[in-house]
């Protein structure tokens, strides 16, 4: 398994989970209201991982060019 596999892996699971767990919305007892509420949350979550994501990729690019401007081979 390559890096690239692992991180798609990843990705799908964190994109997979609120669909998974929607399922739950189908007992009764949620409102719209609630419903929305959580929604939110998720929206809020996703953003911080996508952030978070582009932030790790750019230091990654950063720091390799320093290593390929000190001669380091990957």
């Amino acid at each position: 398994m390559t890096a690239l596999d692992r991180r798609g892996n990843r990705t799908c699971n964190v994109l997979l989970f609120p669909v998974v767990a929607a399922v739950f919305l189908l007992f009764p007892g949620y409102t719209a209201e609630r419903v929305l509420v959580a929604g939110g949350i998720w929206l809020v979550l996703l953003v911080l991982f996508l952030a978070g994501l582009g932030i790790t990729r750019r230091r990654r690019a950063v720091h390799l060019v320093r290593l390929a401007d000190a001669g380091v081979r990957r």
